[in-house]
C-alpha cells in the first residue's frame, strides 16, 4: 500500500511540475490575479516542502529564501513580501525538477510541450507583429522558455528509441527555432545558434555521416523554402543591432545604466548593502517608496541584471547564496554529466546564465525550471 502510495505521489509530483511550466506559456500577458500556472506551481511547492530531502543545494534554497524574507520585513515598499511570496512558490516549486524522476517528466511534457507550441506558432502566423512575444509581455522571457523547451525535446530525442517521441521532439525543435526567430531578440538568437553548434556538434562526433546529411538538407531545405522569411528577419535584426533607445545610447547602454543606477545608490546608502531595498524595490513606481533612490534613477525600469538587482534589492547575502547555489548547479554539470548529451548540457547551462545577464530572471518560473532540470542526477545517467 504504501508502495502504491508513493507512486501516485510521484505521479502527482511530475504532473504538477510540468503543467507549471507548460500552462507559464499562457499566462504571462496581464497584471496581478491568479492565473492557471499558479495551482500547479502552488501543489508542487507544497509537495516539496513535505518530501524534499533536506540536501546542501536545498539548504541553500532556504537560506536564500530566508534572506529575501528578511529583505521584505525590512523593506520600506508595500509589494516586498507579494513579491517574497512570488519567489518563495516559483523556488520551491522548480526545485522538485531536480529531484523527480527525469523521464517521467519527459513522457508528460512530449504530449504538453507540441500544444503550447502550436499555440504561439499559430499566434504569430494568425497576427503577425514586430516582434513576436507569444501570451508574455516581453520577447526575451518567451524566449527563456522557448529554450527550455528546446533543451527538454533534445533530452526527449536522445532518452527514449521510440520514432514517434523522436519525430515530434524533431518537430519541436524546428518550432522553437523558428519562434525564436520571429522574437528578434538579440539574445535569443545568439543563444539558440549555441545550443545548435553544440546539438550538430554532438551529433557529427557521433554519426559523422549522418550529421552531415541532416545538415545538407537543413541548409537546401532553407534556401528552398525559407529564403525569403530569413531574409526578412535578418534585415529587421540588422535594424535592431543598431537602433538607439531612449536618450541613453543603445540597448545595451541602457540596460547597463539600469543596472549601476542601483549599484550607485547602495554605494551611497551602504545600509542597503546586507539586507537590499526589498522584493520587488526597484521596479516602476516601487523604487518611489525608497528614499532618495529616484534622484539615482535616469531610467524607470528595473534593473534587467538578475545578479545586480539580487544585491539590489535582496542584499549581499543573498547574493552569496544564489551564487553558490548557481555554482553547485554548474559543477554538477560540467565535472559530473558524462552522458552522450552532455555538452548540450553545458550549452544550456551557459545559456541560461547569459539570459540572467541580461533579463530579470529571479521570479520567472522557466529559468528556475531550467535551472533546477540541469542538476537532475537522472541526466547523469545513460
Amino acid at each position: 500500500m504504501k508502495a502504491r502510495y508513493r507512486k501516485v505521489i510521484k505521479k502527482i509530483y511530475a504532473y504538477a511540475l510540468a503543467l507549471s511550466l507548460v500552462l507559464h506559456v499562457f499566462n504571462m500577458g496581464g497584471e496581478g490575479g491568479l492565473k492557471p500556472f499558479h495551482i500547479p506551481a502552488a501543489i508542487a511547492c507544497v509537495m516539496t516542502l513535505l518530501y524534499s530531502k533536506k540536501e546542501k543545494s536545498y539548504i541553500l534554497v532556504c537560506l536564500f529564501l530566508c534572506n529575501v524574507l528578511i529583505s521584505a520585513f525590512l523593506s520600506s515598499v508595500s509589494s516586498s513580501m507579494s513579491g517574497f511570496v512570488n519567489l518563495f512558490i516559483v523556488t520551491l516549486c522548480c526545485y522538485g525538477v531536480s529531484k523527480t524522476q527525469i523521464d517521467d517528466l519527459l513522457h508528460i511534457l512530449v504530449v504538453l510541450i507540441p500544444i503550447a507550441l502550436m499555440a504561439l506558432l499559430y499566434e504569430a502566423i494568425s497576427n503577425p507583429v514586430y516582434r513576436f512575444q507569444g501570451f508574455y509581455n516581453d520577447p526575451n522571457y518567451l524566449c527563456t522558455t522557448l529554450i527550455v523547451f528546446f533543451f527538454l525535446s533534445i533530452l526527449t530525442y536522445y532518452r527514449f528509441d521510440n520514432k514517434i517521441l523522436r519525430l515530434i521532439a524533431i518537430a519541436n525543435i524546428v518550432m522553437a527555432v523558428v519562434l525564436i526567430i520571429f522574437t528578434l531578440s538579440r539574445t535569443g538568437l545568439a543563444c539558440i545558434v549555441l545550443l545548435l553548434i553544440a546539438t550538430f556538434a554532438n551529433v557529427i562526433k557521433r554519426h559523422i555521416w549522418k550529421g552531415a546529411i541532416v545538415l545538407l538538407i537543413s541548409v537546401i531545405a532553407i534556401n528552398h523554402y525559407a529564403a525569403d522569411f530569413i531574409d526578412n528577419q535578418y534585415m529587421l535584426l540588422y535594424e535592431r543591432l543598431f537602433e538607439k533607445s531612449d536618450d541613453l545610447g543603445s540597448a545595451g547602454e541602457y540596460r547597463s545604466e539600469l543596472s549601476k543606477q542601483n549599484l550607485r545608490f547602495i554605494g551611497d546608502n551602504p545600509i542597503y548593502l546586507f539586507w537590499g531595498m526589498g522584493p520587488s524595490a526597484t521596479s516602476g513606481d516601487n523604487a518611489k517608496q525608497i528614499p532618495g533612490l529616484n534622484h539615482y534613477r535616469k531610467a524607470d525600469n528595473r534593473d534587467h541584471n538578475t545578479w545586480t538587482s539580487c544585491l539590489a534589492e535582496y542584499g549581499l547575502f543573498a547574493l552569496v547564496i544564489f551564487s553558490l547555489l548557481l555554482f553547485r548547479i554548474v559543477k554538477g554539470v560540467v565535472m559530473q554529466n558524462r552522458t552522450i548529451y552532455r555538452h548540450v548540457c553545458i550549452a544550456t547551462c551557459l545559456v541560461l546564465f547569459i539570459f540572467s545577464l541580461s533579463l530579470w530572471q529571479m521570479t520567472y518560473l522557466p529559468f528556475w525550471w531550467g535551472l533546477f532540470l540541469l542538476s537532475n542526477r537522472g541526466l547523469n545517467c545513460m
